[in-house]
């Protein structure tokens, strides 16, 4: 059987990188905008320094994300959210997170490892808009079921005039309960509501229905501003909050692509090589780590293991 290697060193998103069949480019690495890393201060490492900071104390931990027996890159900073405590995280107000050009919306994406330990209270990411009072940004889990019906994925945009556009997906995933998974959203811009995307853990999630909510002919651009905070694990009031665990909370001023989702899923789950061993095949087969790069056998067939 193969030998594997965990590989634990120089994990960065600011940077391309090719992982499960992803690729993450150097045109999507300079998009990145924030990365937040819930340490007992909590900080942004994308490069373009935004401030986080926290409502409440949450616990804050290293977790081996999603699994002992799936996780590539070592411990992950994770922190603890809780509605009941008005737990969350914020980042002051920025330039960088406002997504329109005054005149219509700019494309984003924003991705998250989620773990919950409620099923209602699941806010992802949420925005207020200029005036205040109201969202201009939203991006949620939840079951739609009370426990017991499908998992819904939500994206919620909103105008000046509270012109809304809404896209939710229910999905046949099964996203469990006091589990990791990853989920992201990514927008084409526009106000365009057919560039708007979901993924769960790297891949477009098994889609049961795809409803929209709102598409306002009236709409014009999402009302976000550089004034009022963005929060992470919260409505756009800060409060709502999520009930459970969260860590590296990203945000991208691009819309990326399916191969990029795919490939910073990877990067943290699931991320084995083979370097050297055996492989029970019809005949068997001695892998070289070099064999991994050249391809030797047969015909410069490339191997490569990834689970």
């Amino acid at each position: 059987m193969p030998v594997y290697n965990k590989i634990y060193s120089s994990y960065t998103i600011k940077g391309p990188f090719v992982a499960g069949g992803g690729n993450y480019t150097e045109s999507d690495a300079a998009a990145l905008t924030l990365w937040t890393r819930f340490r007992a201060s909590p900080v942004d490492e994308s490069g373009t320094g935004l401030t986080v900071s926290y409502d409440g104390t949450p616990t804050t931990d290293n977790e081996l994300v999603p699994s002992a027996d799936f996780n590539r890159i070592g411990e992950l900073p994770v922190a603890t959210f809780n509605n009941s405590a008005n737990i969350n995280a914020k980042v002051a107000g920025a330039p960088q997170l406002i997504f329109n050009d005054s005149s219509t919306d700019t494309p984003f994406t924003i991705s998250a490892w989620i773990n919950r330990d409620d099923l209602s209270a699941n806010r992802i990411f949420s925005q207020e808009n200029v005036a205040g009072g109201a969202l201009a940004i939203d991006f949620k889990v939840f079951n739609s079921g009370g426990g017991l019906g499908p998992e819904t994925l939500s994206l919620h945009l909103r105008d000046a005039s509270g012109n809304n556009k809404q896209v939710t997906e229910v999905i046949s995933n099964n996203i469990p309960f006091g589990e990791w998974f990853h989920v992201a959203v990514s927008y084409g811009g526009g106000g365009d509501i057919s560039k708007i995307k979901f993924y769960v853990n790297g891949n477009p999630p098994r889609q049961k229905e795809r409803n929209i909510i709102y598409d306002a002919v009236g709409y014009t651009y999402n009302d976000t501003n550089s004034v009022r905070p963005h929060y992470i694990g919260a409505d756009f009031a800060g409060d709502n909050e999520f009930d459970g665990r969260i860590s590296e909370l990203c945000i991208w001023r691009k819309a990326l692509t399916p191969s990029a989702i795919k490939a910073i899923y990877h990067s943290v789950a699931g991320r084995y090589t083979a370097s050297s061993g055996e492989v029970s095949l019809p005949t068997r087969v001695i892998i070289r780590e070099q064999d991994n790069y050249r391809g030797s056998y047969p015909n410069q067939l490339r191997l490569y293991f990834f689970l």
